[in-house]
């Protein structure tokens, strides 16, 4: 057991990682896949983390009410469609 410590285990213990690719297994919840997407199309994590911060924060600028302020209402509308384009974008 000393001399082969990986000779009862798994043998996907032994496989190198490669941090380029995800496991089949692994899929984030229906809630995450925006980010996990975003995440990946990316290929720098600083921008990666700075597109889907941006995302969130258009997602709030969409959720505020609009009809209580009146100078929000061209700006969801351009948010709205700027996240239209992002998800086409993506997809």
């Amino acid at each position: 057991m000393l001399l082969l410590p990986f000779s009862l285990g798994e043998p996907e213990l032994v496989v190198e990682a490669n941090p380029a690719l995800s496991p089949v297994h692994i899929v984030p919840e229906w809630y995450l896949l925006f980010a996990y997407s975003i995440l990946r199309s990316v290929n720098s994590k600083p921008l990666g983390v700075i597109l889907v911060a941006v995302t969130l924060g258009l997602l709030y600028l969409l959720a505020l009410n609009s009809s209580t302020q009146v100078k929000l209402r061209r700006l969801a509308r351009v948010v709205g469609l700027v996240g239209f384009v992002l998800f086409v974008l993506l997809r």
